[in-house]
């Protein structure tokens, strides 16, 4: 034949024999080829190489292809995503996880680290990804900073962390020259983060919502060239308060069930059409209240909303917010029980 080929495994190795006329083939019939006067030999220390090569080829690609016990979310700039991704628990050779060294404590509510808050001018302007790894004892995550041209930030500006255990979540809120986000949100699912937001809030600064799985003890700080914001978290402290309840398109922190009363806050925020969110108040199956608000962005990531109610029906009601879908009219959104007193 005029080709050869070696198959080994999914990879397959072929030499193309370079075209003869039919006088090459038939001088090579006539004799080896020569060169200067000595015939070309195959010996038996080049054919053991030629087999070699195979073997060692394949041990290389096999050894390169690893995977990294950590993910990243994260986006070109100006495209904002939604994704949904996890990873198993980190292993490496060091004893002790990162999010367990050093000398700075885990608070059980509250602020986090009270110096967090940065007095050097940042240049960050945009969320570039969230990046999240599991150890064990503890998790991490980071919230990576660029420029508005998508390059590395070098430093975050003024950062606030707030472990709010009422409500389940942890909140960073981001300095002022952050303006967009290339990622809105991704879902975890793992024991102590459950999902992450990037939210506009009323005011038009973005904050970071994570969204607890489950009781935990936090820490946070800030890292330069690159900028980042790292948040420690690890087991333990009392369990959390009410969680957010959580569709598609809306997020409601408070209320979310349970017991309150006139006049009631409702927020939280949300990606529905053209920034409108309705709120209604139901009782025994009777519309009694209905407010529509606008939230602070639904193009580029989600948007805080607010609801101020001064009075309403009292005893057991039904709350709703979302919107009403464009294609069949029906109610999406979050909806739940509360009794008002």
């Amino acid at each position: 034949t005029t080709n050869g080929a070696i198959r080994a495994g999914s990879l397959t190795f072929s030499r193309q024999w370079p075209s003869r006329s039919e006088a090459q083939w038939a001088g090579l019939r006539a004799g080896p080829p020569v060169n200067d006067g000595v015939p070309e030999r195959t010996t038996l220390l080049a054919m053991t190489l030629r087999r070699s090569a195979v073997p060692l080829l394949l041990f290389l690609v096999v050894a390169s292809c690893t995977t990294p016990a950590a993910t990243t979310s994260s986006s070109p700039t100006g495209v904002t995503s939604t994704t949904s991704t996890s990873s198993p628990p980190a292993t490496g050779a060091s004893d002790l996880a990162p999010c367990l060294t050093g000398d700075q404590a885990f608070a059980t509510d509250g602020a986090l680290a009270s110096g967090l808050f940065n007095a050097d001018e940042g240049d960050a302007e945009l969320v570039a990804g969230l990046r999240w790894t599991a150890y064990e004892g503890c998790e991490r995550l980071v919230v990576e900073l660029a420029t508005a041209g998508g390059a590395p930030a070098t430093e975050p500006g003024g950062v606030r962390a707030e472990l709010l255990r009422s409500k389940g979540i942890i909140r960073l809120r981001l300095d002022d020259l952050v303006a967009t986000t290339a990622i809105a949100d991704r879902v975890v699912e793992r024991d102590l983060v459950d999902r992450v937001y990037v939210v506009r809030s009323l005011d038009g600064d973005l904050f970071v919502d994570i969204h607890l799985g489950s009781a935990v003890l936090a820490r946070a700080s800030i890292n330069r060239s690159p900028a980042e914001v790292i948040v420690d978290l690890q087991p333990g402290g009392p369990e959390l308060g009410a969680r957010p309840l959580i569709t598609d398109n809306v997020v409601v922190i408070s209320p979310t069930g349970g017991q309150a009363a006139y006049p009631v806050t409702v927020d939280g925020y949300a990606r529905t059409f053209e920034a409108a969110v309705v709120l209604r108040i139901r009782a025994e199956g009777e519309l009694a209240v209905e407010e529509v608000a606008t939230t602070a962005d639904y193009l580029v990531t989600w948007g805080e909303y607010q609801f101020e109610v001064p009075d309403g029906p009292q005893g057991t009601t039904e709350f709703f917010i979302g919107e009403d879908s464009p294609e069949d009219g029906q109610e999406r959104g979050v909806a739940f029980s509360l009794v008002m007193g």
